[in-house]
């Protein structure tokens, strides 16, 4: 029964890591899009609009 116990807490464990890596990947592109808004404002622009959308079908 120990052993079970370890299994099932052993998988959340590793997935909860790999939705860390995403969530840090994440964050990277966001950080990297907001960093090349100072030469693209126009993809912030899109980006912008893209938000208030989602906002608005809320």
């Amino acid at each position: 029964k120990h052993e079970n116990i370890f299994l099932n807490s052993h998988r959340p464990s590793s997935f909860f890591f790999l939705s860390i890596c995403q969530f840090c990947s994440f964050l990277v592109i966001i950080f990297f899009s907001f960093h090349t808004s100072l030469y693209f404002p126009s993809f912030v622009d899109y980006f912008n609009i893209f938000i208030l959308f989602n906002l608005k079908n809320d």
